[in-house]
C-alpha cells in the first residue's frame, strides 16, 4: 500500500498527554510492532464504545 493510500482517510491533529502514558504508549508500540496512531485509534474507538455503545468499523 502507497504511503498516500495509507493515509488518505486519516486527518492530523495535535494534543498532549500524560508522560506516563506517552511512555507506555511508546512501549506498547515498539513491543507490538503497531504505529502509535493505530494504537491510539483502537483507544479513542473503545472510550467512544464506552460512551456511545458502538462506533464505525473501518472496512479494510
Amino acid at each position: 500500500m502507497s504511503a498516500d493510500k495509507d493515509h488518505e482517510n486519516r486527518v492530523s491533529f495535535s494534543t498532549s498527554i500524560d508522560f506516563r502514558l506517552s511512555e507506555q504508549l511508546k512501549d506498547l508500540s515498539e513491543r507490538s510492532k503497531i504505529p502509535m496512531s493505530r494504537l491510539i485509534d483502537r483507544g479513542i474507538e473503545l472510550v467512544l464504545q464506552e460512551y456511545d455503545g458502538d462506533t464505525e468499523q473501518p472496512t479494510d
